[in-house]
């Protein structure tokens, strides 16, 4: 009896202390395979929230590619005219104020602004674009610096395409017992849509320090798991205020499928233990493969800018997880919708500015052609040099185009400094055609040309440049010009180009008081000076170019002069004709 009882007691320590180690292994694999699948609610989860926010930055940026076209066209022109960089602002704004609901314009000078702005704009002419979601509102703030002045517009718009995005993520934990709720508020801790999930007391401390966190913030409470994150982004141009991201998984279904799990051991431990694992490594493979299809999805949006909702999704043995694909599709075919609205919205938008735009041209073109006959009619009051116009015309925007000013303002050069003596036109005829020297109140009402010749053109924007050839073609760098004696800085650069462009051609024109000098001499009068020309009349960038050139300028200058173009001779025929 005793041997007997030794060896059932022996076998009952042997069989106990199997029980034991086997029930110790059931608990760590069963720990192990609660985490596993844990990590993958919790990554998944984050992802899909996060792949969410960045196909609606996307998308964003889709909607607005004609804005950014346009804002670039209008850093252009601002480059090229600061002068003008009121109205192309003006412009700009108005146009894209359409599509916003409120629009609010201001303008501060640099010294004011944010240190954080301010280094952003750091360039003269510059810009920088700040979005943020504030309570039910999408607001955009566009920082344009032009010098010590910069203009600032924010637009502000309802979110009623984008809170069904939200809206959408909220609902998730309506059909997925293990979403307790997701919560995105703004960095200011308010929710982005009102009504959508509240932030607690609680939850703001660990939220502060996501915002200063690049990883997900994890707090385990009991059987809910708390995951606080942030998403935004920033470059050299723009910068999209962090958003925060609060999403509560309640992982009890996983604890009492573990203590069914153990409770099932003391009847069949080691079947338990087998099935235990396997179905635990079954249930992460059939969570994590539908939300990796998922993330697939949204990464072949960012290639092909279209869901793929034909795309059967794989399925698994969790109702909510299959709830979730179904919210997810619906919500893509949503958007899906919306953008192609969008779409044809900013189609037809582009339509009618191609048609304003060929408008534009062609009233541009009709502007110019008038400007050139008032040009062929002002020099046939007063010129016998030949094709004096066309030369100053073509050499002016030679020279333009060699420093370097836009198309635009070449070509406008081009047909608006043969216009510099249409003031002209209101001298009388006995001064302009007097042989011999004027007296000095002939030359005095002379000099009115300038100030006439401005006010033919009028203060049109249109025709600032024309204006400006007119009244200052006469000033001087040095200061001894007329009508006002401006100095270098002070006057245009179209006025500048045009000044030299015409010593230049007056020097070579034969005239009732000289004979026409040759192109060195010329140079030599421009370079050295004598009894009536100075050097430092003349803008000192527009004369090196003027010098470094110089050879092209004068083939241009002998092309020029010996082939009149036959509607110029022809409207000076009908000039000398009718007296």
């Amino acid at each position: 009896m005793k041997l007997e009882r030794l060896l059932w007691r022996k076998m009952l320590y042997v069989v106990m202390s199997g029980m034991l180690v086997l029930f110790i292994v059931a608990i760590v694999f069963s720990l192990q395979a609660y985490n596993v699948v844990n990590r993958e609610f919790e990554k998944n989860a984050i992802n899909i929230v996060q792949s969410t926010l960045n196909t609606l930055q996307r998308s964003l940026g889709d909607i607005e590619a004609r804005f950014y076209e346009q804002l670039q066209e209008t850093m252009e022109k601002i480059q090229a005219n600061k002068e003008n960089a009121d109205n192309i602002i003006s412009r700009f704004f108005a146009f894209e104020s359409e599509r916003y609901k409120r629009v609010l314009f201001n303008f501060i000078p640099y010294s004011k602004l944010d240190k954080y702005i301010q280094k952003k704009l750091e360039k003269s002419v510059d810009y920088f674009i700040l979005r943020k979601f504030e309570s039910g509102v999408f607001m955009k703030t566009v920082y344009i610096r032009v010098d010590d002045r910069v203009y600032i517009s924010t637009f502000s718009q309802g979110m009623q395409k984008i809170a069904l995005l939200f809206k959408d993520l909220s609902n998730i934990k309506s059909k997925a017992r293990f979403v307790k709720t997701i919560t995105v508020c703004t960095h200011e801790l308010k929710p982005i849509i009102p009504g959508l999930g509240e932030v607690g007391s609680k939850d703001k401390e660990y939220l502060i320090k996501a915002f200063g966190s690049k990883e997900p913030i994890t707090v385990k409470n009991g059987k809910i798991y708390s995951i606080y994150h942030s998403w935004g982004y920033e470059t050299d141009i723009e910068k999209f205020e962090p958003v925060g991201i609060i999403i509560k998984l309640d992982v009890s279904p996983l604890y009492s499928f573990a203590y069914l799990g153990i409770g099932s051991f003391f009847g069949v431990l080691g079947l338990v233990i087998f099935i235990m694992l396997r179905n635990s490594r079954k249930v992460a493979k059939e969570v994590s493969k539908p939300f990796e299809q998922l993330i697939k999805n949204m990464r072949d949006f960012r290639k092909t800018k279209e869901f793929q909702l034909d795309r059967d999704f794989a399925t698994c043995g969790i109702e909510e997880v299959n709830n979730l694909l179904k919210e997810y599709k619906e919500m893509a075919e949503e958007i899906s919708a919306s953008f192609q609205e969008i779409r044809a919205m900013n189609e037809d938008l582009e339509e009618s500015y191609r048609e304003l735009e060929k408008l534009n041209n062609e009233l541009e073109d009709s502007y110019l052609e008038f400007s050139t006959q008032l040009a062929t009619i002002a020099e046939g009051y007063d010129e016998n040099t030949g094709n004096h116009i066309e030369r100053v015309g073509i050499l002016s925007a030679f020279i333009a185009k060699k420093l370097g000013l836009s198309e635009e303002m070449v070509y406008k050069i081009r047909y608006y400094a043969p216009l510099h003596d249409i003031g002209k036109l209101m001298i009388p005829k006995e001064i302009l055609l007097k042989p011999g020297k004027l007296t000095e109140e002939e030359f005095e009402e002379m000099k009115k040309h300038t100030i006439y010749g401005a006010a033919l053109i009028g203060n049109k924007e249109r025709f600032k440049i024309a204006r400006n050839i007119a009244l200052y073609h006469h000033e001087k760098c040095d200061g001894s010009g007329y009508p006002y004696g401006l100095k270098c800085e002070e006057i245009p650069i179209e006025a500048a180009i045009v000044t030299l462009v015409d010593v230049y051609d007056a020097l070579r024109s034969e005239r009732p008081y000289k004979s026409a000098f040759s192109h060195e001499k010329a140079l030599k009068i421009l370079t050295e000076g004598d009894e009536r020309t100075k050097p430092e009349h003349f803008n000192p960038k527009v004369l090196e170019i003027f010098i470094k050139y110089e050879k092209e300028v004068e083939e241009i200058w002998n092309n020029v002069s010996t082939n009149i173009p036959s509607v110029l001779l022809q409207r000076l025929k009908e000039i000398e004709r009718n007296g």
